[in-house]
């Protein structure tokens, strides 16, 4: 799929290549909506067994419903995808949205294709979209030199990196990432070069290795916070790729150097190879593990964040459900979600409750992000049939397990803005089959 378009000063999108619309006929929207009805009436629909369901009582503010902002309001399914690489194989994904100012943002996101994967970054603007838009916000694209481009033009960060953590300090970029090859998570610090480009002036890696049994071989996807009050710098990490994915904790005082914790008290200096995972699949009916099975389900891709209230502090973690090995798009039985959980001290996490019956509007439900139908056909009749809870193209929190209307939502990177909180994430998928980068909003509440 060509680039999505990009919105203009005047609210018009840029030209761009457009992606054939399809547009359903009565008959195909009938049997989509049979098919499903009945899959879930005949338990296809993931069972929610005896798992943990998590707290129905964490705070609304930054939980759910996230909103996909639709790329193209004249089509009939949802394009959420504002910003691919044009070529089916080269994949750009595992974002990491970062604000300076204003309405201006970066995103940095890897490059994947074939063996080669990189890091790269594009500048942002993320301003209101007209009166009588299908979306909220339009997304225009800016150059290094502040120029508004009606196509992505990314620029080079790192080589042989991928999935990064950035955090901005005094003109320098410090990154954390996911070394190629080696099974580990490396560091940069990188500077903004005279055109735009930029200028590594330190590299390791690794900076982490896999060494705790549950890794097996393999740790990556890092999301590192600076803990002002700890000085410290605080990591948290996917490992085991392609088995029982799960989540683990690290912490540093000059970020190149690591020490894995759990809750238990151990930690990977003098219990190495015995440190635990903080947060791993527990939840049936989208991270897909269940009681009888032990090492089924899978979740990764943390990204945590600091959500300040006048009350208290928590922090959040987003996080990806039932992904294995690499986002790719999956034309079987399986959807891949993104979810959510809730910690008052980043190391105690309790996911958001999996209680919801069909046909409710994910509120404080995992997954907290996740396609139920992607055609507006469809959801017209469920607002008809169901009320303004339909009222939307995306629903959430029902996994539908009919192949050509499967969406994979992946490796979120959230910003908490005030008034609302941003979501840009990989999307694979869908009637169109497209890849990329996509973006979801959430109007703040508190509860």
């Amino acid at each position: 799929m060509a680039h999505q378009r990009a919105a203009r000063l005047t609210g018009t999108r840029a030209a761009g290549c457009r992606s054939a619309g399809m547009r359903l006929g009565t008959v195909l929207f009938a049997l989509i909506l049979a098919t499903h009805v009945a899959m879930h009436g005949c338990g296809f629909l993931g069972s929610k067994g005896e798992e943990p369901r998590g707290d129905a009582s964490l705070p609304v503010s930054g939980v759910g419903p996230f909103l996909k902002e639709d790329q193209d309001c004249e089509q009939d399914f949802l394009q959420s995808v504002f910003m691919d690489s044009g070529d089916r194989s080269v994949y750009w994904g595992e974002p990491w949205l970062m604000h300076m100012e204003g309405t201006r943002f970066r995103v940095f996101f890897e490059a994947r294709g074939g063996r080669r994967v990189n890091i790269y970054e594009q500048c942002l603007e993320i301003a209101p979209a007209p009166p009588g838009s299908c979306r909220s916000r339009d997304i225009l694209f800016v150059s290094g030199q502040g120029r508004y481009l009606a196509e992505p033009s990314p620029v080079l960060v790192l080589e042989n990196a991928g999935a990064p953590s950035v955090l901005y300090d005094h003109g320098i970029f410090k990154i954390w990432y996911e070394t190629q090859g080696r099974g580990g998570i490396g560091y940069a610090e990188v500077v903004e070069g005279g055109q735009g480009g930029f200028e590594t002036i330190s590299r390791a890696e690794p900076v982490l290795r896999p060494t705790e049994s549950w890794e097996a071989g393999f740790v990556g996807s890092p999301s590192v916070l600076f803990d002002s009050d700890r000085m410290t710098y605080r990591m948290w990490y996917e490992g085991d790729l392609f088995g029982q994915r799960s989540i683990g904790y690290a912490v540093s005082s000059d970020g190149t150097s690591w020490v894995k914790q759990d809750t238990l008290g151990r930690d990977s200096i003098h219990d190495p190879g015995d440190v635990a995972p903080l947060v791993w699949p527990t939840q049936t009916t989208w991270e897909f593990h269940y009681p009888s099975e032990a090492d089924s389900g899978s979740i990764g891709t943390p990204h945590v964040i600091l959500h300040r209230t006048p009350v208290r502090t928590l922090y959040y973690l987003y996080y990806t459900g039932n992904l294995k090995g690499r986002a790719q798009l999956n034309l079987d039985d399986v959807d891949t979600s993104i979810g959510l959980a809730g910690s008052e001290d980043g190391l105690h996490w309790v996911k958001a409750s999996t209680l919801q019956e069909f046909g409710t509007v994910a509120w404080e439900v995992n997954p907290i992000l996740n396609e139920v139908f992607p055609l507006d056909v469809v959801n017209k009749l469920f607002a008809e049939l169901l009320g303004q809870g339909y009222k939307y193209k995306i629903q959430g929190s029902s996994n539908v397990f009919f192949p050509f209307v499967i969406v994979d939502e992946v490796a979120p990177s959230v910003l908490d803005m005030g008034q609302f909180f941003y979501m840009v994430f990989e999307q694979v998928g869908g009637l169109d089959q497209s890849k990329g980068l996509a973006l979801a909003v959430l109007e703040r509440k508190e509860r």
